[in-house]
């Protein structure tokens, strides 16, 4: 039950066979662990700013929604570019190219 809440409360959802990540937290404030079944690690929200850091493991994206509004995104401080689409309450990118987060990476998506 309690891995339920913590999932509730990030909204923290990936699909790896399709490379995508949804990260949609339930609270205006919140830092947590997140776990996906090859990497973890910690992130933190707040109103238009997302930002995780790899711990350990790798994983890799091709698009990632969040309700941060025309998001823009990067990894270790690079831009990355990509189409974004509002996909119901969320915000879509679907990355121009694959983003693989190792550890010590750092992705940070602001609005």
């Amino acid at each position: 039950a309690s891995w339920c809440t913590l999932v509730a409360a990030t909204g923290f959802k990936p699909d790896q066979a399709a490379g995508h990540l949804e990260v949609a937290p339930r609270f205006d404030k919140l830092k947590a662990p997140w776990f996906s079944s090859q990497a973890y690690g910690m992130l933190a929200y707040a109103p238009q700013k997302l930002t995780m850091s790899c711990l350990a493991g790798e994983m890799e994206l091709r698009s990632l929604a969040t309700p941060i509004r025309a998001p823009k995104v990067r990894l270790n401080n690079r831009l990355l570019s990509g189409r974004v689409i509002q996909d119901a309450d969320l915000w879509r990118i679907d990355f121009n190219q694959a983003v693989t987060m190792t550890p010590e990476s750092k992705l940070m998506i602001v609005g």
